[in-house]
């Protein structure tokens, strides 16, 4: 889709046709949008500028209005693809080249850098980006502040581009490698001109044409045999004498005239061709660069593929290498939009976590990518347990929403939903939850003001609900912990075996290990020389502490502490142990993932092995139910997941064969450069398929 501000709003689709949009909020909100491309506009900012349209309506309202109008036939409950919800606002989708106001920003700029370098390249640059304007920018409001605010900058700009154009012009241009000039008339020669390292031209290309009007010059020939002259007659009249020299020298003119274009269409050609030769090498470096740079790793992996089979160059083949090594566990890694929140892993198959206001899931596969699968509706209030199947595509999900606390069943394939229960027969605020090993039952913490202390204590109780009767039942497990409502912490084991509840309002506390099967409860010790806590994970061979600085401290289902494996790493986010109890993976700042090996009879942690893929906090970690499969998403808008075999690993990742390295990084990204994608980073050069080709 592409946006044109520079000027009256003009809306077309990716095939050219025009956009409709239906009335004058829907035009400014995609304004106001397109000023920010790709950045985010804060909600509250939208509301103010939509003061300004006539008849103003609510926000939520012009935004679906908006959808509908750039994507017809989009589902209700879709966000589609270009105006998306991101953290307090929303963002127009879009690369700044789709953008008018944007391209002509860039290409004044490229223009202006080129000016000494290679004027001829940036009059083009330079022209190419004035063109864009077709009247005042944003002129449809005068008295928006955004429009008062772009206006004067966009007119700036094009003030500086028309005089570096003139600039350019006045530069003396670069010399020709091979120019020729053919002109046929009286006495004109074909020439060449050539620069100094031209290929020569053969002195037949100089060769003089007379014109056919005229009398021939003299020809130099043989001497003829002596003897009588030869008459020609016509109708027994005798002639002049027979000029045979006229018409072969005019054919002769002929073959040196096209024996000399097709010697300088040859030249030409060869010309062209080391010129695009020249234009793949430098694409094909430039994404090899921007491959090294980039934060997704999947989008990583496609630039440094494409790179490759733009040009198989030094940067090419070293970018292969760059962004597979390391990278040896890795499945497959995806982008998604928003900031993730709640990962968890139902079937074994299907990642889903929260981005805001609505929900996305990644089925995972060979080519599969993330999309969103519910938006979230307001009477749903606060979404706050998620608990996956493991057996089923289906979430568990609880909150608190507008008729009191609720429990659903959620499908992660068509975010279709069932409400389980709703109301006081929730019997509190839900806290955390796991479902049962069979996919049968939802174990669920519920929470609710200790009469004895309401302000500063709560009572907890676990229930546990019957999924295919929707039936609920009190397992008589309960207890207290001196926290208020808000403030009580707890985290179910991956096999919903156990579970750890505490006061999350302090930064030492003191947590109780439960056991599901019988109501065991274990307090947790406070381990001395540690400070702000991060909270407790529960796994089936005890609990995990985490810490700000960096320690993790181990306790077994007895409450002993087992370890402490100190301080000096990242703070941890998430921990996920295997289902035999053999490994651990944890995820923490700055995109550290560690992969660790558990002693079975120690139960002691050692042997951390760092795995790499992601550069930004990793705040959710989940392990499959078979134990082959750990999925791991991050804030830098990738989830990742990897083998964790012991022979796990991908080929080809080592190999010498670039080819190899290309195939191992198409397997791993899973699809191609998006058109959106590609026009950011190829905006000259047409679509064409970066791995479906390969895989």
């Amino acid at each position: 889709m592409r946006v044109a501000v520079l000027g009256p709003l003009v809306v077309t689709a990716n095939d050219s046709a025009p956009v409709i949009l239906p009335g004058a909020d829907e035009r400014l909100l995609l304004a106001v949008l397109a000023a920010q491309a790709p950045g985010v506009v804060p909600a509250g900012r939208l509301v103010d500028a939509l003061r300004f349209a006539p008849e103003g309506e609510a926000l939520q309202a012009t935004v679906h209005r908006l959808r509908a109008a750039l994507e017809p036939g989009l589902p209700d409950r879709s966000s589609g693809q270009y105006v998306l919800r991101r953290g307090p606002g929303y963002v127009l989708a879009v690369p700044r080249g789709d953008v008018d106001a944007s391209r002509f920003t860039d290409l004044a700029a490229r223009g202006r850098a080129r000016v000494d370098q290679d004027p001829g390249e940036a009059e083009w640059l330079l022209s190419t980006a004035l063109a864009l304007w077709r009247g005042e920018p944003y002129g449809e409001w005068p008295d928006a502040p955004f429009a008062r605010a772009e206006r004067p900058r966009l007119t700036a700009i094009r003030d500086a581009a028309e005089a570096d154009l003139r600039a350019a012009r006045g530069r003396p241009r670069a010399p020709v490698e091979a120019r020729v000039e053919a002109r046929i008339g009286a006495g004109t020669a074909v020439r060449a001109v050539e620069s100094p390292r031209a290929t020569p031209v053969p002195e037949w290309a100089t060769a003089t044409i007379p014109r056919p009007r005229d009398e021939p010059p003299p020809v130099r020939a043989a001497p003829a045999p002596a003897g009588p002259p030869t008459h020609a007659v016509d109708n027994g009249a005798p002639a002049g004498p027979r000029r045979a020299g006229g018409p072969l020298m005019l054919v002769a003119g002929l073959v040196v005239l096209l024996v000399a274009a097709l010697f300088v269409a040859r030249l030409s050609g060869r010309s062209e061709l080391r010129a695009g030769q020249a234009i793949l090498v430098a694409d094909a470096n430039r994404l090899s660069a921007l491959s090294r740079a980039e934060k997704q790793l999947d989008v990583s992996l496609l630039l440094a593929a494409q790179a490759y089979r733009l040009a198989d160059t030094p940067d090419s083949r070293g970018a292969l290498t760059a962004v597979l090594d390391g990278h040896e566990r890795v499945e497959r890694a995806v982008s998604f939009y928003g900031v993730p929140q709640d990962a968890v892993l139902s079937g074994g198959r299907t990642l889903t976590f929260g981005v805001g206001v609505s929900v996305v899931g990644w089925p995972v596969g060979p080519a599969t990518v993330p999309g969103e699968i519910l938006p979230i509706p307001g009477p749903w209030g606060d979404w706050i347990v998620a608990a996956p199947s493991p057996v089923e595509d289906v979430v568990l999900g609880a909150g608190m929403g507008r008729y009191g606390p609720w429990i659903r069943r959620v499908s992660t394939l068509n975010g279709t939903s069932h409400v389980l229960m709703e109301g006081s027969e929730v019997g509190g605020t839900p806290v955390a939850g796991a479902v049962g090993p069979d996919g049968r039952q939802l174990y669920l913490l519920v929470a609710q003001p200790y009469d004895a202390d309401p302000e500063h204590s709560s009572r907890w109780q676990l229930i546990a609900v019957d999924i295919a009767a929707d039936s609920l039942r009190d397992t008589g497990i309960t207890g207290v912990v001196t926290a208020p409502l808000d403030r009580v912490g707890a985290d179910f084991a991956e096999d919903a075996s156990s579970f750890v509840v505490w006061d999350d309002d302090t930064s030492a506390p003191t947590g109780t290990l439960v056991q599901v099967a019988d109501g065991r409860q274990v307090p947790i010790p406070d381990p001395p020389g540690h400070t702000g806590s991060r909270g407790f994970h529960a796994y089936p061979g005890g609990a995990v502490q985490l810490w700000d600085d960096g320690g993790i401290t181990l306790v077994d289902r007895n409450g002993v502490i087992v370890q402490e494996l100190g301080a000096g790493q990242r703070p941890v986010e998430d921990v996920a142990v295997s289902p035999d109890g053999r490994w651990a993976v944890t995820g923490g700042d700055d995109g550290e993932v560690l992969r660790w090996t558990i002693d079975p009879t120690t139960g002691r942690w050692y042997g951390r092995q760092s795995l790499h893929g992601h550069t930004g906090d990793v705040v959710g970690v989940e392990v499959d139910a078979t134990g082959r499969r750990v999925a791991t998403v991050s804030v830098d808008h990738t989830a990742i997941t990897w083998d964790m075999r012991p022979d796990g690993g991908r080929p080809g990742r080592g190999a010498a064969d670039p080819q190899a390295r290309l195939e191992a990084a198409c397997a791993i990204a899973g699809r191609d450069l998006t058109p959106t994608e590609w026009r950011r980073f190829l905006p000259d050069r047409p679509w064409e398929p970066t791995c479906s080709d390969v895989l």
